[in-house]
């Protein structure tokens, strides 16, 4: 039976609370923590590096979903959240990019606290990681990458395995084709160009929080657990209620802090069931008001869809290379892809949008220098993860191309149906609800394909498009990229928002009018990255462990 007082508990055992308890515990010796995890400890295919990857309906997995987008023909996407220690480093696709210097100086002036510039979190991005350099990043800055952190993250070339894949010449041709220059290190705050795929996979073995942080004896891991509310006294956070397997309710109390690492989706849906959220909502599902704070708007996600292509001539041989075998190219290693590319879109049409569309805020972070405004890359296999049926596959060889939107100005809402726990929030990120980020999609989309049409490397192979209507081929209309969104759109699952800093959180994470009471996960985000999430989270649950460590280790 578990105690039922501690000093910490930390709610949500994904990413930042494996992190924050790890570091926390290791730290401050004569504290006592509590870290509670609704999923299992463990689960046999997290370890190898695709082991959940292209998976559906797992089990470790919350079966969240969009509403249906308006904007897109009423398609529904799934939204993956982790549900297993470890959250999304678990089951993630491991990309590891932490997004270009200026997103993060802004975010920094926007708060008003240098701490979460790029040289306030760099420290911390150097903490969390050990950086293998691919082959191609010959003089590695070693003032920007960590040598010694818990997390191995590797450039592809240097991943451990094998990594030969036939269509690694082609894809960095065709880049070149449109004018994208190689980037030889998407982490150094600079992450415009295309680059080396870095990913938290070494040797075939995924690197996740719960497996790379070390747990100390001050720390009680609770597992397959649900906490259904926070407890105050007041504003003072007291504790929390927990709901076992057979729905009988628990308090737990906590002296010091209740620290929510539950998601972009989970963090919002407690605050709310807990009492601080919007007083209109509160009162709507009848639960006595806290605090009244916009918890659950400022959703933002990055959205993508997918173009498949196949080579009906002969493949294009990469140096020696005749034929894909596992000495060549391992399938453990990871997801098959060798390179990205982020790219910026300041077309006369786009920028006159911009100009007309959006507020003076977003503005400002539309033009941020050097700020991308989308992202491509190509996957050697049929990879359809939309939530309509799988198209087929064509035989021989393919790539899928994925056309990905980093800066969306749209912003949705995270709601509750009632204030039962057990029912999920509804997630309705509003994509595309301004038009400036269907164009900028579209642009991706229309360069990127535009590429694989016309480029002379292409058309050596004879690449063409397969899974679409013969009507749309060699078509990058906007209608005709319409259709295909509508066909195979889905999330990046890279979330944010939903407890912003400086409108839900202070710059220290407590909740703004709380006491006792913190969010640490990515609800914090204030406005959306142009970068894979993952390793900002690290960064970000390395800083706020500092923060907390300072605050106590005196008391």
């Amino acid at each position: 039976m578990v105690q039922d007082t501690f000093d910490f508990i930390l709610v949500g055992g994904g990413l930042a609370g494996c992190v924050l308890a790890s570091r926390l515990s290791a730290a401050l010796l004569n504290h006592t923590f509590l870290l509670i995890e609704a999923g299992p400890a463990e689960n046999e295919r997290v370890r190898p590096a695709v082991g959940v990857f292209m998976d559906d309906n797992s089990e470790i997995e919350w079966p969240l979903r969009t509403v249906p987008q308006k904007s897109m023909n009423g398609l529904i996407m799934k939204q993956e959240q982790g549900k297993v220690l470890g959250g999304g480093s678990a089951i993630n696709y491991q990309s590891w990019i932490r997004g270009a210097r200026g997103e993060y100086d802004h975010w920094a002036e926007k708060i008003g606290d240098p701490r979460w510039s790029w040289q306030g979190l760099l420290p911390y991005f150097i903490k969390s990681e050990t950086f293998l350099p691919g082959l191609d990043l010959v003089d590695v800055d070693t003032t920007v990458h960590g040598t010694s952190g818990p997390i191995k993250v590797a450039q592809m070339s240097s991943s451990g395995l094998p990594r030969n894949y036939p269509l690694k010449g082609f894809v960095t041709q065709v880049y070149r084709s449109i004018g994208v220059s190689f980037n030889p290190d998407v982490n150094s705050g600079v992450t415009l160009g295309y680059s080396e795929h870095t990913c938290s996979t070494y040797k075939g073995q995924r690197q996740w929080a719960a497996s790379c942080y070390p747990n100390s004896d001050n720390l009680t891991v609770l597992c397959d657990t649900h906490v259904s509310k926070v407890v105050f006294d007041g504003v003072r956070t007291t504790g929390i209620e927990l709901r076992t397997s057979r729905g009988a309710k628990m308090l737990l109390k906590a002296r010091q802090e209740v620290i929510l690492c539950s998601g972009v989706y989970g963090s919002p849906k407690l605050l709310i069931l807990s009492g601080i959220g919007p007083s209109a909502q509160s009162e709507r599902l009848g639960i006595p008001k806290v605090l009244d704070l916009p918890v659950g708007e400022n959703l933002t996600d990055h959205l993508a869809f997918m173009t498949f292509w196949k080579f009906p001539n002969s493949l294009p041989l990469e140096d020696d290379i005749d034929l894909l075998s596992d000495k060549d190219c391992d399938p453990l290693a990871g997801p098959p892809l060798d390179y990205f590319a982020f790219l910026r879109h300041d077309e006369e049409s786009i920028q006159e949008l911009a100009q007309h569309s959006l507020s003076e805020e977003l503005l400002r972070i539309h033009l941020l220098k050097d700020r991308p405004h989308t992202e491509n890359y190509m996957i050697y296999t049929h990879l359809d993860v939309s939530i309509k049926p799988t198209l087929a596959a064509e035989s021989g060889t393919i790539l899928s191309m994925s056309h990905v939107f980093v800066s969306p100005t749209s912003r949705g809402t995270v709601r509750l149906t009632s204030a039962d726990p057990n029912d999920l929030p509804i997630i309705d990120p509003r994509f595309l609800s301004n038009d400036l980020d269907r164009q900028l999609l579209y642009a991706c989309a229309r360069s990127a394909m535009n590429m694989m049409i016309t480029s002379e490397t292409a058309r050596k192979y004879g690449v063409q498009e397969y899974g679409i209507d013969e009507s749309l081929r060699n078509d990058v209309s906007d209608a005709a990229l319409g259709a295909r969104l509508n066909r195979t759109g889905f999330s990046m699952h890279h979330p944010g928002g939903t407890c912003a800093m400086g409108s839900v959180v202070d710059n220290n994470c407590n909740v703004i009018g709380a006491e006792g009471l913190r969010v640490i996960d990515g609800s914090i985000i204030p406005f959306p990255l142009g970068c894979h999430y993952q390793a900002p989270l690290y960064a970000i649950a390395e800083m706020m462990s500092d923060v907390i460590i300072e605050q106590y280790q005196t008391v």
